[in-house]
């Protein structure tokens, strides 16, 4: 080998071998806000989706999937639900929920619907007179 060789060789261990500027750094951890300011968004964020003590949440059935095990979930208010651990005052139904107000009423929502429990009604997210459905005779 070459003097010319063994001194590229040589270098290139050097460089290899010295400690790397990035690692002397601490880690960056999450960016942009400092750990106090981050805390306080993140109790905002939580504030502004919880509801109030005084403001009854109202219960909207997003949707239903049936795998063919015959094992349901639901998504109410948002989150994935499976028939057995659902909140209390909900049981599964066929097509849906049955839904019990704190009068003891009960309700019967199809994905879609949105009970309002301050006056009991049903909203649905179709409106009856959206959908027609016109048979065509043979």
């Amino acid at each position: 080998m070459s003097t010319t060789c063994r001194a590229l060789v040589a270098a290139l261990g050097l460089v290899l071998a010295a400690p790397h500027p990035a690692s002397a750094e601490p880690s960056l951890g999450r960016l942009f806000f400092t750990q106090d300011r981050r805390q306080a968004l993140e109790q905002q964020r939580r504030s502004r989706n919880a509801p109030h003590e005084d403001e009854q949440v109202g219960v909207a059935l997003d949707g239903s999937v049936t795998r063919s095990s015959g094992k349901r979930t639901l998504w109410i208010n948002g989150a994935p639900r499976h028939d057995a651990a659902l909140p209390p005052g909900i049981a599964a139904a066929p097509g849906g929920i049955q839904v019990r107000d704190s009068g003891g009423k009960s309700h019967r929502l199809q994905p879609g619907d949105t009970l309002n429990p301050a006056n009991g009604e049903t909203q649905s997210a179709l409106p009856p007179e959206a959908l027609s459905i016109r048979r065509q005779r043979p």
